[in-house]
Order: structure tokens, then C-alpha cells, then sequence
């Protein structure tokens, strides 16, 4: 089991900086925008969608390493006061739940990519295809799925052990 925790931490890792070269891009992109309507009054067409389609991916990408980290809000003050035993199934059923819930929305928003894809739905603008980012940020959902399981198996560990 260690080899899948590290797998999911380097696989997460991944994801992240992903997102951060995605949120580097989106902002260049930005920052291209704002110089050419200065310079040249001519915008660069589509930047809103463009930024919109990138910032998905970065949220989708992101959350996986901040779920493995633990940076994100908890409910520790109230979790805290429980007892041991009372902590240890309040956090299996926690992950066991979230886990079901993640990867149903993973592979839910998978599926409405491939509707997407069927359908051939472009955006106004520019015209581009939406279901890759929707694919990519199916992807970034399944990968938060993994270190909830990964959080579930060290809470199944914990449970284990008296």
C-alpha cells in the first residue's frame, strides 16, 4: 500500500504543477490582452473563454494535491472533541462517502464530455470545442478520488489498529 500512497502524492504533485503552468498561461494570456487593446486596439478575441476553459483545469487539477496536503478547510474544532473510536468511524464514513461522491461526479462529468464530444457543442466565440476541458477537468475529479481513497485506506489502517 505505501507504493499507492506514493504513486497518488507524485501523481497529485503532477496535477498541481499543471495547474500552476495553467494559471502561468492564463495569465499571459491576460497580460497579452490588456497589451494589445492598448497598443494596437485590437483585444486578442475569445481571452474570456480562453481564461474560463484554463481556470477549470487549474481548480480541477489543484484540488487533488491540496486534498493530499490537507490544505483544505476542515471542521477539526468539532471533530476533535469526539472520542478516539467515535473519531476513527466518523472518518471512514466521512472518506468511504466522499469517495463514492467524488468518483460518481468524476465519471458523471466524463460522460457528459463524451455528450458533449457527440453533439459537437463549440463555444460562441471562438468556436473551440468545450469537451476537452470538461474531459481534463473529469480528470482532475478522478485524481481527487484517488487520495480520498488513499485518505480512506490510513483511516481503515487507523481502524485497525488498537
Amino acid at each position: 500500500m505505501f507504493a499507492f500512497k506514493k504513486s497518488v502524492e507524485r501523481l497529485s504533485r503532477v496535477f498541481d504543477q499543471l495547474a500552476g503552468w495553467c494559471l502561468v498561461a492564463a495569465v499571459a494570456l491576460i497580460i497579452g490582452n490588456i497589451l494589445l487593446r492598448v497598443l494596437f486596439s485590437r483585444p486578442f478575441m475569445g481571452t474570456y473563454e480562453f481564461v474560463g476553459y484554463i481556470v477549470s483545469v487549474v481548480i480541477a487539477f489543484s484540488l487533488a494535491h491540496c486534498a493530499f496536503r490537507g490544505g483544505h478547510i476542515a471542521v477539526g474544532f468539532i471533530f476533535e472533541r469526539f472520542p478516539g473510536q467515535v473519531k476513527k468511524i466518523l472518518g471512514i464514513a466521512i472518506h468511504g462517502i466522499s469517495f463514492l461522491f467524488i468518483t460518481f461526479l468524476s465519471w458523471s462529468v466524463f460522460r457528459y464530455a463524451g455528450s458533449m464530444a457527440k453533439s459537437g457543442e463549440v463555444s460562441s466565440t471562438t468556436e473551440i470545442p468545450y469537451f476537452p476541458f470538461v474531459f481534463l477537468v473529469s480528470c482532475g475529479l478522478l485524481m481527487l478520488g484517488l487520495v480520498i481513497l488513499d485518505k480512506l485506506i490510513d483511516a481503515l489502517k487507523g481502524a485497525g489498529e488498537r
